[in-house]
């Protein structure tokens, strides 16, 4: 006589999920894209007086969108 294991679908989906889950995400791309964000805050800051506000808020939106870009796409997984 056998014994089989008394196992459900979702213990199996759950297990095999939480043991291919990556904990951590790409850190050259993280690092790279939180660099070039930096790299144009700076720019703003420091060309800010003399450019119009029309291309600085959008310059720092840009930079907004690349840290909120790397940290879902590369950053670390919680």
């Amino acid at each position: 006589m056998t014994t089989v294991e008394a196992t459900t679908l979702s213990s199996r989906t759950v297990a095999g999920a939480a043991a291919t889950r990556r904990t951590e995400g790409s850190p050259a791309l993280f690092a790279a894209l939180l660099i070039l964000a930096a790299v144009i805050v700076v720019a703003v800051l420091i060309a800010g007086p003399t450019i119009p506000a029309l291309v600085s808020v959008p310059a720092a939106l840009i930079a907004l969108a690349l840290v909120a870009t790397g940290w879902i796409v590369a950053g670390p997984r919680l």
